[in-house]
């Protein structure tokens, strides 16, 4: 039997019942109730951003490091952290 989107039951553990989120974080996604990725893809694009920026002076701007050297940092640290847990998101369409 399926539940109308407008419905909502409460659910409770003993004596607790359990709040009622729009959103909420498992494991690396954010599962919402619109189905919207857009949320989990923000999330992810701002941790690289945060990624990026911390490797500023050890890595972007060290004039040692070779540019095959910068490019693997950036796949190893940025792009990882860009699609960490993209295997676990469902596509809606």
């Amino acid at each position: 039997m399926a539940q109308e989107a407008g419905q909502v039951q409460e659910i409770s553990s003993g004596n607790h019942i359990l709040d009622l989120v729009k959103a909420f974080t498992y494991q690396v996604s954010t599962i919402s109730t619109s189905l919207s990725l857009d949320r989990d893809i923000e999330r992810h694009i701002v941790t690289a951003g945060v990624t990026m920026a911390t490797l500023s002076k050890r890595a972007w701007e060290n004039r040692h490091l070779t540019r095959t050297t910068k490019g693997r940092v950036y796949q190893t640290c940025v792009l990882s952290t860009l699609s960490h847990g993209s295997e676990l998101r469902t596509a809606y369409m």
